[in-house]
């Protein structure tokens, strides 16, 4: 059943309602399938949508260390240098370290990916993020897309393609939710 115009609503712990927005389709999006490098065994999936200036979006990732938490949840995982990190590189392949380039910066040379990522795995090494960064360098189309583990290790890739069917919601809140 089509979702075009249709409302997202948010819900709080209490079931009630704060949030709502009308869902429409978006052109500009990428997604990637992330399939383990070497050895690794972990595998994910991300999907973005770009404007001029911004990169926004979500994935998985599972097969990564058990109980990670970082910083900003009270841990103290995820500290080295591109641990936990989930981004676009500027490469144009996954199969080398080499072909897979480095973080995709903006056109005067500035990282904006560096605090991106996944900030706790649960139980079995699954771990999901979520982002928006702002770049005057949004073309991530063929662009690989990489996961690190805790250690800043890469250990899946994917290279983005040009997707359909991707609606998105500008949420207002309701009523005082806030």
């Amino acid at each position: 059943k089509a979702i075009e115009g249709r409302p997202f609503i948010v819900h709080n712990n209490a079931g009630g309602r704060v949030a709502c927005g009308m869902l429409s389709f978006v052109t500009h999006t990428q997604s990637a399938k992330l399939n383990a490098l070497s050895d690794s065994g972990v595998v994910g999936a991300v999907t973005l949508h770009t404007t001029g200036e911004l990169i926004a979006g979500a994935g998985w990732a599972d097969g990564l260390e058990y109980n990670l938490r970082g910083l900003e949840n009270g841990g103290t995982d995820c500290t080295s240098k591109n641990g936990g990190g989930a981004h676009v590189h500027d490469g144009l392949t996954c199969d080398n370290t080499a072909g897979q380039g480095g973080h995709l910066t903006t056109r005067t040379g500035a990282d904006p990916w560096t605090s991106i990522g996944y900030s706790r795995t649960d139980s079995t090494g699954f771990g999901y993020f979520a982002y928006i960064v702002k770049s005057d360098n949004t073309d991530v189309t063929n662009k690989p897309f990489l996961v690190h583990n805790n250690a800043g290790d890469r250990v899946s890739c994917g290279l983005l393609r040009s997707t359909s069917l991707v609606y998105v919601g500008d949420l207002a809140q309701l009523d005082s939710s806030g």
